[in-house]
């Protein structure tokens, strides 16, 4: 009975030990897959935000070219100093668009650094200018308690000169009667009938 016993118990030991060291392998294979995973995900996630930064600096190349475009439509010929400007902002557009368009997102950032690094105080009053207009634009739009589409709405609601009549500044369409006026007379919405 003690020779069972003993047997029964190496047997047990050495099964615990075989059931260990799987364990443990398989403790190692799901680790090493987990890793694995992680790092997929990781590049998956690193290559889709590459691609979507680079279809984002390929649409704002393209909408700095069609400012660019429009500017230099608007300098026209001439040699006026402010067409001069208007010239030398269009050809900067246009080859900051198409560095953008070559070089993406990453070479603006390295181009920016290095323009930090080359000239720190340019670099710094640049950043306030850009901060200063950037905050003047959102309080105005938040001053004005309106976004750009209920402005757009609201330009877009407007008549246009042709249906206002201006010798009574309303508009024909709207209920109510006409006044009539002799011919020797205009109205003033902000003063009345005028006489001649």
């Amino acid at each position: 009975m003690r020779e069972q016993a003993k047997a029964t118990a190496d047997q047990a030991k050495t099964s615990a030990s075989e059931v260990a060291g799987t364990a443990q392998e398989q403790v190692k294979h799901v680790a090493s897959e987990a890793s694995r995973q992680v790092r997929h995900v990781a590049s998956d996630v690193r290559d889709r935000l590459g691609q979507e930064a680079q279809e984002q600096s390929g649409r704002a190349a393209d909408m700095l070219a069609k400012w660019a475009d429009e500017l230099g439509e608007m300098a026209g010929s001439g040699d006026t100093p402010a067409r001069a400007v208007a010239r030398q902002l269009s050809d900067k557009g246009h080859e900051f668009a198409d560095q953008l368009r070559q070089g993406g997102p990453d070479d603006l950032l390295d181009q920016v650094r290095g323009f930090a690094r080359r000239r720190p105080g340019a670099f710094l009053l640049g950043s306030a200018a850009a901060g200063f207009l950037i905050g003047r634009i959102g309080k105005g739009l938040a001053g004005s308690g309106e976004s750009i589409p209920d402005v757009e709405e609201r330009v877009e609601r407007q008549p246009s000169a042709e249906s206002v009549n201006p010798a009574y500044g309303r508009i024909p369409d709207q209920p109510g009667p006409v006044p009539t006026m002799p011919a020797h007379q205009t109205a003033d919405p902000s003063r009345g009938p005028v006489r001649r």
